[in-house]
């Protein structure tokens, strides 16, 4: 209990501090939910444009919640992820060593102030593509459904995110460098498009990242187009993948904390 006390009041901290930093980088905060508008209308807008009308009412809520998903996979690599060389670099590390506060946890709750611009955004694009194409794209037949589908992405981004930070500590690379893969999982991953369209061989392997199983439901609670398997196979493929990335973030985790013992807290892309 006391464990989970301390946690909580560190998780209130830091979530407090992040919040305030990001305050006084307001207009750079603005700036992030503005171009995340602008590049969820830009692909919007591609795709509609080649739409019938008569296909609008399936298509418009597919591409948007598709949009969604790629904001909760994109933001916590931004926030996470590639501030991670901040992290280093400001002395942070060190001041959470000294008070034993948890590193993963202060890297996780820059998460949600960053999520909050990104919301933001994504309901300003939801409004403008309803005003332009007349269907509502916040619209979903299974809600609880889809809310499960968006947090398996949250979930697995912030996992492979956290993964990124250790690869970093451990290899003193910069996380865009390590990171080539979230483009490429998007578009073959299942989540711009049903597993069912992509090429035969890339499928099973799309079966492999979480995030297939994820937009699978995700579609399926948004529009109801069906899935390649059961709802709840999905469901339990995608927790189990994401269990399997918590176990390999965890062993990433030991070893970037035993090379800084050896090495010391040096700065990610730093010679």
């Amino acid at each position: 209990m006391m464990e989970l006390r301390r946690l909580a009041l560190q998780a209130y901290a830091m979530a407090w501090a992040h919040g305030v930093r990001l305050w006084r980088m307001k207009w750079n905060l603005a700036s992030y939910a503005v171009v995340t508008t602008l590049w969820m209308l830009i692909y919007s807008y591609a795709v509609i444009a080649f739409t019938g009308p008569s296909d609008l009412p399936r298509v418009v809520p597919s591409i948007f919640w598709a949009l969604v998903a790629w904001v909760l996979l994109s933001t916590p690599l931004y926030a996470v992820g590639n501030w991670v060389k901040s992290y280093i670099n400001l002395g942070l590390l060190e001041q959470n060593e000294v008070a034993g506060a948890s590193h993963r946890l202060f890297l996780v709750m820059r998460v949600p102030p960053a999520l909050a611009a990104a919301t933001a955004a994504a309901i300003v694009a939801g409004i403008l593509l309803y005003t332009s194409s007349g269907v509502t794209p916040l619209r979903a037949s299974n809600p609880l459904l889809l809310a499960a589908g968006l947090l398996l992405v949250l979930s697995a981004s912030a996992v492979y995110s956290l993964l990124l930070a250790d690869l970093s500590i451990l290899t003193r690379i910069p996380p865009n460098l390590i990171d080539f893969l979230s483009l490429l999982v998007f578009i073959a991953g299942g989540l711009a498009a049903p597993l069912e369209s992509l090429p035969r061989p890339v499928q099973p392997l799309a079966l492999l990242v979480p995030y297939s199983h994820a937009g699978e439901i995700i579609r399926l609670a948004a529009v109801g187009e069906p899935t390649v398997l059961e709802p709840c196979m999905h469901l339990a493929a995608a927790l189990a993948i994401i269990v399997f990335m918590l176990a390999v973030e965890e062993a990433a985790h030991r070893a970037a904390m035993r090379s800084l013992k050896v090495r010391g807290a040096s700065g990610i892309g730093v010679t």
